[in-house]
């Protein structure tokens, strides 16, 4: 977006909410948006399910694992569970057992207590994790492979870096008008501890029959989801659900989607939504994949 642009958006933006969400909406779906329609509600064989969830709350505040497994039962437990801010081993050992999942995998932050785990009722083979060069807080990537209908298919759990400008306490997330103007123009026109972390995902996880779950603690016009839309479809598009918010502690009139699953095109999405339950301040996504003709 030009610079003149950018300025006469922030400028209507802070004219009022109404008008300048409206504005703003139109105007990022415009530049920025997914061609609709490509939702495939056609199957081609067996499918499976996928969940991305960040299960934590704000500051550190604890959920209780009960109401975590009571969100995903509610939703319908997935063939994989794509889960970010696990608290550890143990927490990621005993959601796999409660919810009857044979098969997990957990990975720390680095320097952290906290890290994003997969659970899943395949094996889970050929499994790595990449910490990002680019991340200030340690963060990275955990694939692994499960064989499905006779062939391979990568799986990974991500977690990015949230934006450390924005004031958090166990409250939420405070954040003014302006700031929130900024950051808009910010995380769609410059690159970013997100947009450069996703250069290093792309080049690690490959493109061939993947799917990506995750907190990508940015919006869908940002340039770090434009980046994984050059390669990969977001299981929303196409879906009444594409706006819908996945954070829920934004403080904003409208809650942010920061939570994506993205899949290689060669993969069909049968159906994608946002789970509108949580256990903590994210809601999970879900979608169902099958192998496209």
């Amino acid at each position: 977006m030009a610079d003149g642009a950018l300025a006469d958006l922030k400028s209507i933006l802070r004219k009022g909410w109404p008008a300048g969400l409206l504005i703003a909406v139109a105007l990022a779906l415009f530049l920025f948006g997914p061609v609709y329609g490509k939702l495939d509600r056609g199957n081609n064989g067996a499918s499976l399910s996928v969940m991305t969830y960040n299960i934590w709350d704000l500051g550190g505040k604890r959920p209780v694992l009960k109401n975590v497994e009571a969100v995903v039962r509610g939703a319908g437990i997935p063939d994989v569970l794509l889960l970010q801010e696990v608290r550890g081993e143990k927490m990621a050992a005993s959601l796999a057992g409660s919810l009857g999942f044979p098969h997990h995998l957990y990975r720390a932050a680095r320097g952290h207590g906290y890290g994003v785990s997969i659970l899943s009722r395949y094996p889970l083979i050929e499994s790595g994790f990449f910490y990002f060069k680019s991340s200030k807080s340690g963060r990275g990537v955990l694939g692994a492979t499960v064989v499905f209908e006779g062939r391979k298919l990568r799986l990974c759990s991500v977690h990015l870096d949230r934006i450390d400008s924005i004031d958090v306490d166990q409250q939420g997330a405070h954040l003014s008008w302006d700031e929130a103007v900024s950051l808009l123009a910010h995380e769609t026109t410059n690159e970013t501890v997100r947009s450069r972390c996703v250069k290093e995902l792309l080049a690690w996880a490959g493109s061939d029959r993947v799917i990506i779950g995750g907190d990508f603690n940015t919006i869908f016009c940002s340039k770090a989801v434009r980046k994984m839309e050059t390669v990969f479809e977001d299981a929303l598009a196409g879906t009444s659900d594409y706006l819908t918010g996945t954070y829920t502690k934004s403080g904003l009139p409208v809650a942010p989607r920061l939570d994506f699953l993205f899949y290689s095109k060669e993969l069909a999405c049968l159906k994608a939504h946002v789970v509108r339950e949580s256990a903590g301040d994210h809601y999970p996504v879900k979608a169902v994949f099958s192998f496209g003709s």
